[in-house]
């Protein structure tokens, strides 16, 4: 649960970033995710092991070449420097971003949870809220991270509505999420095994129940998200009235 908090909470870093220009934020904000991955050194240690075994030779010295490019235009065309940053970093973005809706599939781990506690206070005062919190965190951050990515993109293709940018968003975190809980793949196995991921994503696009699963996904994130940007708004309205209310208060 540690693992996957901190990996919904990736996309929501980078968009602070980059679509909100708010880099002191973003580094506060991945500091303290980065804490919280102190709980699970050693898993982590060891999945880097294994992701590090399982890339191609080829395909790292490919990469080393391309980011090679890359840093020569950032550091020798300062004119392209932000477009590129921009570029890199909005692809690396949609490559985590589906580890913030993956946090609802979790609930299969709550119900599993649930059936081994010894009792039912024990389950309502540790088990419900853990999760309950753990769930509307990584939520709020797929639906923050989203809102700040398509009003900014909009600035790029001003004909294209938020929501259509959004709906394309949500088509491809349903096809990512889909990939994590069933085939198992992880965001980073794009660079591991690239092939296999592409291989997954054909089977699972041409054939009728995945495509099923895929779609309903699709519509409960879209639900989902609508509903929560209501939650979101009705808070910030809550917050913003908030020092008003001191003041009218105090004065009396």
């Amino acid at each position: 649960m540690v693992w996957n908090s901190f990996l919904a909470f990736v996309p929501l870093v980078l968009a602070l970033a980059l679509y909100a220009r708010r880099p002191q934020t973003a580094l506060v904000l991945g500091v303290l995710c980065g804490a919280c991955l102190v709980f699970k050194a050693p898993s982590v240690i060891r999945g880097l092991r294994v992701l590090a075994a399982n890339i191609p030779t080829e395909f790292v010295l490919g990469m080393v070449g391309v980011f090679g490019v890359l840093l020569a235009v950032v550091l020798f065309k300062p004119q392209w420097r932000s477009t590129v940053l921009y570029t890199v970093g909005t692809l690396v973005f949609m490559v985590f971003l589906p580890n913030a809706p993956y946090v609802l599939t979790d609930v299969l781990h709550f119900v599993e949870t649930a059936r081994v506690q010894p009792s039912m206070t024990v389950m309502l005062l540790s088990v419900v809220p853990m999760y309950t919190a753990y769930v509307v965190c990584g939520w709020s951050a797929y639906v923050l991270a989203l809102t700040l990515m398509s009003a900014d993109l909009q600035r790029f293709v001003p004909r294209v509505s938020r929501r259509t940018i959004q709906g394309l968003v949500h088509a491809l975190c349903a096809i990512g999420v889909y990939l994590g809980r069933f085939d198992r793949w992880n965001s980073w196995d794009l660079l591991s095994q690239p092939g296999m991921v592409l291989q997954s994503l054909f089977t699972a696009l041409t054939t009728p129940r995945s495509f099923s699963i895929i779609f309903l996904s699709f519509i409960i994130v879209a639900a989902l998200f609508e509903v929560w940007q209501l939650v979101l708004r009705a808070l910030s309205r809550e917050v913003q009235h908030y020092p008003r209310m001191q003041r009218v208060i105090s004065s009396r």
